[in-house]
């Protein structure tokens, strides 16, 4: 499997990045993010991308992957809900069109937070918004037809 990995810098991106480099049915990770992950691994293909919505600069680069795992985050302390939004969501399902748009048979991996969507946890902005891109990917994923 060659392994698409948005979010590596972060704390679930470094773990899924380990995790990923040690299985033996990955064959390549190509790690995307605006700052370098300071991991060296002959599996590993770091692609440097300041502006993540800039994705139309890089997607030949995106062709002949199986998956993504997508562990972009960012904290939601000081920002208004349409610029926290505009990562969470806006950001999200940018690339997960655009990876299924030109990968027809992609798994998209989202990694959400607890309580997304506000049905636990209370209607915090956070959870409203990661609820809103939650449901995309879970509606993308039976149009066509890629496991969750």
């Amino acid at each position: 499997m060659k392994l698409i990995l948005l979010g590596a810098s972060g704390m679930v991106g470094a773990g899924a990045l380990r995790e990923a480099l040690a299985a033996p049915e990955v064959e390549a990770v190509l790690s995307i993010g605006r700052r370098p992950t300071g991991v060296v691994h002959p599996k590993l293909r770091e692609l440097l991308l300041p502006d993540l919505f800039d994705i139309a600069s890089v997607e030949d680069q995106l062709v002949g992957w199986d998956a993504c795992i997508w562990a972009v985050g960012v904290s939601s302390v000081g920002l208004d809900e349409t610029r926290y939004a505009k990562v969470t969501e806006e950001m999200t399902l940018l690339w997960a069109r655009t990876l299924l748009r030109i990968n027809p048979d992609f798994s998209f991996c989202y990694c959400s937070a607890a309580g997304a969507g506000g049905r636990r946890l209370g209607r915090a902005m956070l959870r409203v918004v990661e609820g809103r891109a939650d449901r995309f990917i879970l509606e993308s994923a039976d149009i066509n037809r890629v496991g969750t």
